[in-house]
């Protein structure tokens, strides 16, 4: 079904890395707690800051996450993604310009450091006073590193991976072991492209038919065309995005695109009631087809759908 060789002639694996600086502490339940009962169970955490911009950070790297995954191939293994070689430019530059603009995000932080530590101070000293508790059960000094040693805690790179068996493995007898283990891990990571590619556009078809079926009172729901073009989207980028050689899911894509064609507009849908009933019919027939499909990867592992 799936061609381990593919991955590595076609795609690329890597992982981008963020570092950030922690915002929260643990405090001492029993001083906060005034209370001589078991407190194990139970951890208070303190936020360190209230800082708009270590959010400002945290949102811009939610984003980015969230356009590297959508450039991506739909693989998913401890923060490791994978990219076809026809997109490394694109993905390169989204990184470099992000990199340019995170460093200004973070400078912004450390300027307004001092700040925020000054202030969460006296929030403490209100907080400390009003649970008539002494300061320092609340505040920790070690807890508010420098501004030199704040920066260095932010850090942002990618690093292109290899799961080559390194030669020098020969000399002590495990090239073979670990060549069976890489060998492995590839045939792993085709079945599990292969799996995330299928309940990809399982669950877009499922998400179209739902919209289409009338609500509980025969009231029809509200369409959205994104319900649409992400089918056509998917359709579109498969041949390239298909690294995997999954014939099956090659032929039903090429039967949905009959059905959602590239012209297909959401408002010709609305408009036919007709119309919409035999796209009603087409989807959920593709959607049985897509689950069967999805039930036939080995060793499936139920993971959340990335497109």
């Amino acid at each position: 079904m799936a061609n381990n060789q593919s991955i590595t002639e076609n795609a690329v694996f890597f992982r981008v890395n963020f570092g950030l600086m922690g915002n929260s502490t643990q405090v001492s339940n029993r001083e906060v707690l005034k209370t001589d009962a078991n407190t194990k169970l139970l951890k208070i955490q303190k936020t360190l800051l209230e800082s708009p911009e270590l959010e400002a950070i945290k949102t811009a790297d939610g984003k980015l996450r969230a356009r590297v995954a959508k450039l991506c191939l739909p693989y998913v293994d401890m923060g490791i993604m994978l990219a076809l070689n026809s997109d490394l430019p694109e993905l390169e530059n989204i990184l470099k310009d992000y990199q340019e603009t995170r460093n200004g995000l973070v400078d912004t932080y450390v300027s307004f450091y001092p700040q925020r530590v000054e202030e969460a101070k006296v929030k403490t000293q209100e907080l400390a006073a009003e649970l008539n508790i002494p300061f320092d059960v609340l505040w920790n000094s070690a807890s508010y590193p420098d501004v030199f040693n704040v920066r260095k805690k932010f850090r942002f790179d990618w690093q292109y991976l290899s799961f080559m068996t390194p030669e020098s493995l020969k000399l002590q007898g495990m090239y073979e072991q670990e060549q069976a283990k890489a060998a492995e891990k590839m045939s792993q990571a085709a079945d599990e492209i292969t799996l995330l590619m299928r309940s990809t556009l399982a669950e877009l078809v499922n998400h179209l038919k739902e919209s289409l079926e009338p609500n509980a009172d025969g009231k029809p729901k509200r369409l959205f065309a994104s319900a649409v073009t992400n089918i056509q989207d998917f359709v579109k980028s498969f041949s390239t995005r298909n690294i995997t050689n999954d014939t099956e899911l090659d032929k039903l894509v090429a039967e949905i695109s009959t059905l959602i064609t590239p012209e297909l507009h959401v408002d010709t849908i609305k408009k036919d009631e007709s119309f919409k009933a035999s796209i009603l019919a087409g989807v959920s027939a593709f959607g049985q087809s897509l689950n069967a499909l999805v039930e036939e990867v080995p060793g499936r592992k139920f993971k959340e759908a990335l497109y």
